[in-house]
């Protein structure tokens, strides 16, 4: 195999639409990573209390996750497309606010629209994806999703040091430089949108809305066992990876900056994916790969907890992330080929709803015992979350099969013209 068919490999069978949401996930995954990092600061330098900045990353993540259900069904019903353009053009305004004003209202509301922009574009974009491939592309298409987005993060949270570079090499105040590079970031999110607008509308359900529909029918059941498991891994989550840098810091007295660069290589343990999922999904039934990342998953967990040295640690962290991010488009995948198409949006956000509450409140209880000094216990009990998610995948989802493959497309509604049609 040549050198332009191993760097095309990954784009093999996937099609205009999917490489142009994936490239506009691109373009808003590096406002994501540098705002992540500096958006604290800036809104420390502009006055604002800390209390008061964990009050509106909470709100926004609430807000996140009080949308993600609504919106996959709406997205269903009235077109993934319009809510993947809505959910980006929102979070681009976000910026824009962040750019244009100093007030606590409007640099809070931006925060929040952040959480807007997750909740509304989330599922519809997951749901829009599998739509653009046949079942068997999905593990492909949900790979380089998933690859370029946290690629974009990782090099956007490289650009951090930014503000300072920038405003000693153009002579402004650093709040200035801040609003500057947050107007470039609405041009990134901008051009994400236009990116979007070309991906034709899936056909919407004609079914009626309501409180019943929240659950969808046809996949209700396999929902509701596939929702017992992703609680469990959101709980692990949680427990010990939402609150790693700090494990490292108590535990060995490690630092930010000595640990930067780690949790930066852990990002990019995403890229191998591209090329090892594909390979896998070919030759390893698909339901045997959760059971065996979580396994092992579990077992690094324990394994960072009895490590005497911090660079042992990370480098099981390392290894760990790489097995992660094998199993997340594997999920997806697993997910979205059993359950029907005009149920995906639904279904995608009722998923990430249920990971969502299973890590809202195992961070608290994490911190205490992080307090207390009971610096292996995080650990221990996320890797315990960990083997319940896969003791319940083997039961109630492994024999699970995939809903056959229509023999025909997915109907697709063209994007109007404004012309009638000929």
């Amino acid at each position: 195999m040549g050198l332009r068919q191993v760097l095309l490999y990954p784009l093999r069978g996937v099609g205009r639409e999917v490489l142009l949401l994936v490239a506009a996930g691109f373009l808003a995954g590096l406002p994501y990573g540098f705002s992540g990092l500096v958006l604290p600061i800036y809104l420390s330098r502009l006055g604002v209390d800390t209390g008061t900045i964990g009050l509106l990353f909470t709100l926004s993540s609430l807000v996140y996750t009080a949308l993600l259900i609504p919106a996959g069904l709406l997205s269903d019903r009235y077109g993934r497309r319009r809510f993947v353009l809505l959910g980006t053009g929102l979070y681009a305004l976000s910026f824009l606010l962040l750019a244009a004003g100093r007030e606590l209202p409007v640099v809070g509301a931006a925060v929040i629209l952040g959480g807007v922009y997750f909740g509304t574009t989330s599922a519809a974009w997951t749901a829009l994806i599998a739509s653009r491939v046949p079942q068997t592309g999905h593990s492909r298409a949900f790979t380089l999703n998933s690859v370029a987005w946290t690629v974009a993060s990782a090099l956007g949270t490289l650009l951090g040091g930014l503000p300072e570079g920038l405003a000693r090499l153009l002579g402004l105040g650093i709040v200035e430089t801040y609003r500057l590079l947050f107007v470039g970031a609405a041009g990134l999110v901008g051009v994400a949108w236009v990116l979007v607008w070309p991906v034709g509308e899936d056909r919407p359900v004609t079914a009626r809305l309501s409180l019943a529909h929240l659950i969808p029918r046809r996949s209700r059941q396999f929902l509701v066992k596939y929702s017992l498991v992703v609680i469990w891994t959101g709980a692990a989550y949680g427990l010990a990876i939402q609150l790693m840098p700090l494990w490292f810091y108590f535990k060995f007295g490690v630092d930010e900056a000595r640990l930067s660069g780690w949790f930066a290589l852990s990002s990019l343990m995403a890229l191998p994916s591209v090329y090892l999922v594909p390979w896998l999904t070919g030759r390893v039934p698909l339901q045997r790969v959760p059971v065996a990342v979580w396994t092992f998953g579990a077992l690094a967990l324990v394994g960072m907890s009895l490590m005497p040295d911090y660079r042992l640690a990370a480098l099981i962290y390392l290894l760990r992330s790489l097995a992660i991010f094998l199993n997340m488009p594997v999920m997806q995948t697993f997910l979205m080929g059993r359950v029907p198409p005009e149920e995906r949006g639904t279904a995608a956000a009722l998923s990430e709803a249920v990971w969502a509450l299973g890590a809202t409140f195992t961070p608290a209880l994490a911190g205490r015992w992080l307090e207390a000094g009971l610096y292996q216990v995080p650990l221990w009990a996320a890797a315990v979350c960990t083997l319940v998610a896969a003791a319940l995948f083997q039961l109630l989802l492994r024999p699970e099969p995939p809903l056959a493959t229509p023999t025909v497309g997915i109907t697709v509604r063209p994007r109007s013209t404004g012309r009638p049609s000929t």
